[in-house]
């Protein structure tokens, strides 16, 4: 009779167990989410399917990461020269093709 009270203690256990529903995901929905994991929620990132793009424009990149075409990339200083061609990017009275020593005189 012992062996038979034990299987029957035993089933009682498992068919317990059986019955728990599964965990309920405990995730919020209302937490903010990041799509590409580039550490910007989505409502921060222009572009939540591409880590590369979103946030602030990082200069010289080649990339719009900030979505907005008017944002210069490789023309900080706004004188209309790329980087490539402007030796102090920061300043725009400097850079580009320097002009002749008498057109220099003439302009100051």
């Amino acid at each position: 009779m012992r062996p038979l009270l034990a299987a029957a203690l035993a089933l009682s256990l498992l068919s317990a167990c059986g019955d728990k529903e599964p965990a309920e995901d405990t995730q919020d929905e209302t937490e903010p989410q990041d799509g590409d994991g580039d550490g910007l929620v989505a409502a921060a990132d222009c572009d939540d399917g591409d880590s590369t793009i979103g946030g602030a424009e990082r200069p010289y990149d080649g990339v719009d990461n900030d979505c907005d075409p008017s944002t210069p990339d490789d023309d900080l200083d706004g004188d209309g020269l790329v980087a490539a061609d402007d030796c102090d990017d920061g300043d725009p009275a400097v850079g580009g093709a320097e002009l002749p020593l008498r057109r220099r005189r003439q302009r100051l």
